[in-house]
């Protein structure tokens, strides 16, 4: 067995807890940024505007309005100064005809204005011209939960979704219903891929400034962990202790869907039907122990993680050329780049590292026990040729 194979994996475990133990750091920061920019919700909100002006040219001048009253629709969130960031198809459907059906002159509680409403009761239109909107719109509400009944009575194998579409089409509701059913889940797709992209580039831009600010530059750690051995085997021994560490995350809101576990079949609520199941608006569901014990093993002495002896060396004036700024500027956009690949590859690649690293030893210490017996062997071997002589 070559030992420099086992060396070079434990470089490669020491430099993946450093990964880890940050790119945990970085994903509670940018659960933290989404939350208080309140991100899911400004992205639903603009994405139920567009569908609607898409729906019927119509809304376009009420579209952002009646997009605000959906998400704060308090039949549905409870609470009418909460705007949810997480909506499904059917949930969407029923809010716009309970907004319709709502007999209040207006509903100051939601921000919606009259014209709004009006706006949207003009296309519920009963076609037997014997109801006016809001009564077509409570008729339609009515038929709506009749046929779940019917459905979940009758198709118990079904999923809620499946079900729930099901009775909104049947109750016939209109060609303004139909255009908001077949382009609610392009409009949860392209705010899925966009919210993506979005929290990329925040993920990197934080990452960016946590290796700033700690500062921790690729270069110099990988430097360091193959010149130093002992903070390689500090780090290793800390990876070994941790082989049951887990990534931090947000716990999901209380508003949001629940997988359909209790259907027989297994079905589930599909992705493109929901933002998320979880939601980044929550504050007080940031796990901010989480981010402290993170800190605090960042900067355990014995692990000296620190670059260069921090920024004070760093800004020292004796430091020699420019070339010695760029290389830690470089080193420190690459540890960026490598955090922003995300917490679960780094938890990941530690656990596959180490399972590696145990399995090299192993092998290792099977290989040194056949030499020392082939050693013990030719030693007597030769004591016996000695005898003999």
């Amino acid at each position: 067995m070559d030992l420099s194979i086992l060396r070079y994996v434990d470089i490669l475990v020491g430099f993946a807890l450093v990964m880890a133990l940050v790119s945990s750091f970085v994903t509670l920061l940018t659960q933290l940024v989404h939350a208080l920019e309140k991100t899911r919700s400004k992205l639903l909100e603009n994405g139920i505007a567009s569908l609607l002006k898409r729906a019927d040219p119509s809304l376009i001048p009420y579209a952002d309005e009646i997009a605000e009253a959906i998400l704060q629709w308090h039949h549905v969130s409870g609470d009418a100064e909460k705007s949810r960031d997480v909506i499904v198809r059917e949930q969407f459907i029923k809010i716009i005809l309970e907004i319709v059906a709502d007999p209040s002159p207006s509903i100051p509680d939601s921000g919606i204005s009259q014209a709004a409403k009006d706006a949207l009761a003009k296309l519920l239109i009963d076609p037997t011209g014997q109801l006016d909107s809001a009564a077509y719109a409570a008729k339609l509400i009515e038929s709506i939960d009749r046929n779940i009944c019917e459905l979940e009575t009758n198709n118990q194998s079904l999923a809620t979704h499946v079900i729930h579409a099901r009775a909104i089409v049947e109750a016939n509701a209109g060609k303004f219903v139909d255009a908001l059913m077949t382009r609610f889940d392009s409009m949860s797709d392209s705010l899925s891929a966009h919210f993506t992209t979005q929290s990329h580039r925040v993920t990197f831009l934080v990452s960016l400034l946590i290796a700033l600010v700690l500062p921790l530059d690729t270069i110099d750690l990988l430097q360091r962990l193959s010149s130093d051995d002992k903070l390689k085997n500090v780090l290793v021994t800390e990876a070994l202790k941790q082989t049951d560490m887990r990534l931090p995350t947000v716990a999901p809101s209380a508003t949001s869907p629940k997988p359909d576990s209790q259907k027989p079949n297994g079905q589930t609520t599909p992705v493109s039907t929901q933002l998320s199941a979880n939601s980044y608006d929550a504050l007080e569901n940031i796990d901010f122990e989480a981010i402290n014990n993170a800190f605090r093993q960042l900067n355990d002495p014995q692990l000296s993680l620190i670059s260069r002896g921090g920024w004070d060396n760093i800004l020292k004036f004796d430091q020699p050329s420019l070339t010695y700024y760029l290389e830690f500027i470089l080193g420190c956009f690459f540890t960026a780049l490598l955090l922003s690949i995300g917490a679960p590859f780094w938890f990941e690649a530690l656990k596959n590292l180490i399972n590696l690293r145990s399995n090299l030893a192993k092998t290792d210490d099977t290989a040194r026990e056949f030499r020392l017996n082939d050693q013990t062997n030719a030693q007597v071997n030769s004591g016996k040729d000695s005898s003999g002589s």
